[in-house]
């Protein structure tokens, strides 16, 4: 929110501030970061996946003592190792969504964790989520098109069927509520009032 810039790189983390000054935290590697909408920064290391104050990690990138941060800028303790993560999202009751390789859990920063999915999504590589009101989630992958997770159980979007759909990269909601999915048989344009409404652009 301060107009700075959050870095993941090789040798550590980075922080850059409006005025271009770089501070620099060897200790602190991820592989992917990501900010909630309660200024949280989830950061997913080679120790599992960490929820850190945005603030308070600026100050440490900035004044960073001799010790780690845990006392300061850790949300609650380190959550648990949740191996590869393939993706993070932010979900409208604040908590998050983690997917890797083998499962999808709900995180929250207090530490209280719930697995999602696991035998029905096994092996599932998640590309992108996109939840609705009703609490549903849609799951683009890798490889298995376009699953909807609902109370625990998943199974394929019907259009995912009817278009023969593989893979799916992105999912997104516009202004306007219409839903568009970047797929190996095009770019849909998906109408979720009237399902039967949709446009492919090949």
């Amino acid at each position: 929110e301060d107009g700075g810039i959050f870095i993941t790189c090789s040798n550590g983390f980075k922080y850059i501030d409006t005025d271009q000054r770089i501070y620099h935290q060897p200790i602190l590697t991820f592989k992917s970061i990501f900010i909630d909408s309660k200024n949280h920064l989830w950061g997913n290391g080679p120790s599992g996946m960490h929820v850190f104050d945005v603030d308070s990690l600026i100050q440490f990138l900035k004044k960073p003592s001799a010790d780690y941060p845990t006392n300061r800028s850790f949300i609650g303790k380190h959550l648990r190792q949740f191996g590869r993560v393939e993706k993070i999202y932010d979900l409208q009751n604040g908590s998050v969504l983690s997917a890797n390789n083998e499962a999808i859990y709900q995180l929250t920063d207090n530490g209280k964790n719930q697995l999602i999915s696991k035998k029905e999504l096994d092996h599932l590589r998640v590309n992108d989520f996109l939840q609705f009101d009703d609490g549903s989630i849609w799951i683009a992958s890798q490889q298995n098109g376009i699953q909807v997770l609902q109370n625990g159980k998943s199974f394929p979007l019907a259009l995912s069927i009817e278009l023969g759909i593989k893979k799916c990269n992105k999912l997104y909601r516009d202004e306007s509520g219409l839903i568009w999915m970047a797929t190996d048989v095009g770019i849909i344009r998906y109408n979720e009032v009237k399902p039967d409404h949709y446009t492919l652009i090949p």
